[in-house]
């Protein structure tokens, strides 16, 4: 189990992983904060990244906020670095 903190900015042209400062991942998401889109758009993105399932990502704590703390179930606790390393090779 690994849990990482991001901080999301809904409504962006596209859904990307920004930066890592300070252990916060920044992740720019396309979808709108309305109904829980930009929350289950964050969890499809981090499952496409990091290859965890949907059903094993949850968000712990900030559902409501821009900061939150998400758990990775049954994932390696390097999973930070593996976002590091998705966002290295997308510059």
């Amino acid at each position: 189990m690994a849990r990482i903190s991001v901080k999301v900015a809904p409504q962006k042209r596209q859904t990307r992983l920004v930066s890592c400062e300070g252990g916060v991942f920044k992740i720019e998401i396309s979808a709108s904060p309305t109904e829980g889109k930009a929350n289950d758009e964050l969890i499809r993105f981090l499952s496409k990244k990091t290859g965890v399932p949907l059903s094993r990502i949850s968000i712990v704590s900030g559902a409501g906020s821009r900061k939150k703390l998400i758990e990775l179930k049954g994932s390696s606790p390097d999973i930070g670095e593996i976002l590091k390393k998705s966002m290295e090779e997308m510059s």
